[in-house]
């Protein structure tokens, strides 16, 4: 008795933190993959820098380590795309849909789609492709940031209904099948800490098997649960009427320790990310400002100029007018207003004011965006894949500030779904 009471505590944690996880962090699993695809397209247009490469290594490095040391807890406490899935698939359950038994060959061979996945994800990525608005997880995103339903109206909307009607027939088929960032865990996850332990005394009631949401062959384990497809959700412990199966009590909370780790800092991360943005920004501008008018640097300072309304009287020999000027670009949402610097005809800062979007999804266009900016000294740039609404928002405000032509498709993309190139 006292056993089962543990197991069942244990679940009622593991709901808890899915519960908290998906009130304050929705989009983590989303951002956690994007942050890989930010990296890559960086290394490979050979834009990679200390600046750009932080935002998505700072969030890797909050997730990756603690997985590849104890296991795949992320997939279990904290995705809430993983979450949304165990609660539909419990809903089958009182609804007594009947569930689909997935022969084990076939099953087999379809766990490998992950895979293909992933490699479609990488020429997506080399070929520069925007598809936010077709993948499940933007629309979960839209609907998660309590933004109304236009989410569903998108063909990313119309894969994440079949992935929610999915679930009534298959627990976390998505997970199990399709899951991108399920394929890199299971990958990494192989030398973890934590697995679970197998006594003596099992009698094949393959109760365990039954339970699994991930398929794993766990009356197959002769001491401890191997196969890296495991998820740490311990429902087949809990099932296990001849107690065989355990979790020692250290590791149990280690783990969800872990998982706890993996929330916290992430969250701890971009909020240091964005205060570290902020102030670099910042002084960038000062010495810009500076360095553009050195004899009235207090007064190029102080001075707030509206758009278009130069603050600098130096003779320019580029293609834009000296000044500092302002300007406003519509987000996710809400508004992001920027600061524009141009010395000698160049545009050779640009701070970010304010911003109404969720900083994680912000912070990882900002630096890329903005940086592709001034590199070419146009607004003719990508896109970062996985936050679109707020490079838009960036583009089209410094576009406002400079008076040049950009079209803002925000509006069309949370309506309407349809994909577009990056710019």
């Amino acid at each position: 008795m006292k056993n089962i009471t543990k197991d069942k505590v244990t679940q009622i944690i593991r709901h808890v933190v899915q519960l908290i996880s998906f009130i304050i962090y929705p989009g983590l699993f989303a951002l956690c993959f994007n942050s890989i695809g930010v990296i890559y397209q960086l290394i490979i247009t050979g834009t990679a820098s200390i600046a750009t490469l932080l935002s998505p290594i700072l969030i890797l490095a909050a997730i990756i380590p603690i997985s590849i040391i104890w296991g795949r807890f992320f997939c279990s406490y904290i995705c809430s795309f993983g979450a949304m899935q165990e609660l539909f698939n419990w809903l089958g359950d009182i609804l007594h849909i009947k569930k689909i038994q997935v022969p084990k060959a076939v099953d087999k061979y379809l766990k490998y789609l992950k895979y293909v996945v992933i490699a479609i994800f990488f020429l997506v990525w080399t070929l520069q492709v925007n598809i936010d608005s077709y993948l499940p997880w933007t629309a979960f995103g839209i609907l998660t940031s309590w933004n109304g339903f236009s989410g569903v109206l998108s063909i990313g909307g119309i894969m994440l209904l079949l992935i929610v009607i999915g679930s009534l027939f298959l627990d976390r088929f998505f997970c199990k099948y399709l899951c991108p960032l399920g394929g890199v865990f299971r990958l990494v996850t192989k030398p973890r800490l934590f697995k679970i332990r197998k006594a003596e005394g099992c009698v094949n009631c393959n109760s365990c098997n039954k339970n699994c949401p991930m398929n794993v062959d766990v009356s197959a384990t002769d001491s401890r649960v191997k196969d890296s497809e495991c998820i740490d959700c311990f429902k087949c412990v809990k099932s296990c009427e001849p107690r065989v199966l355990c979790t020692p009590t250290n590791q149990a909370v280690n783990g969800t320790v872990a998982s706890l780790s993996i929330l916290g800092l992430s969250l701890v991360g971009n909020v240091a990310l964005d205060s570290y943005e902020n102030v670099t920004s910042s002084n960038a501008n000062v010495v810009a400002v500076s360095e553009a008018n050195p004899s009235s640097e207090k007064s190029s300072n102080d001075t707030s100029s509206s758009k278009n309304e130069s603050t600098s009287s130096s003779t320019s020999t580029g293609q834009y007018k000296d000044g500092t000027y302002t300007g406003t670009g519509s987000g996710f949402r809400g508004n992001t207003k920027v600061t524009v610097t141009v010395k000698n005809g160049e545009i050779s800062s640009i701070t970010v004011d304010s911003y109404e979007d969720d900083s994680q999804y912000f912070n990882k266009a900002k630096t890329s965006v903005i940086n592709s900016i001034i590199s070419s000294q146009g607004i003719d740039v990508s896109t970062v894949s996985g936050a679109t609404f707020s490079s838009n928002s960036i583009i089209e405000a410094v576009a406002n500030a400079l008076d040049l032509q950009f079209t803002n498709n925000n509006e069309q993309l949370a309506s309407s779904g349809k994909g577009h190139k990056k710019r």
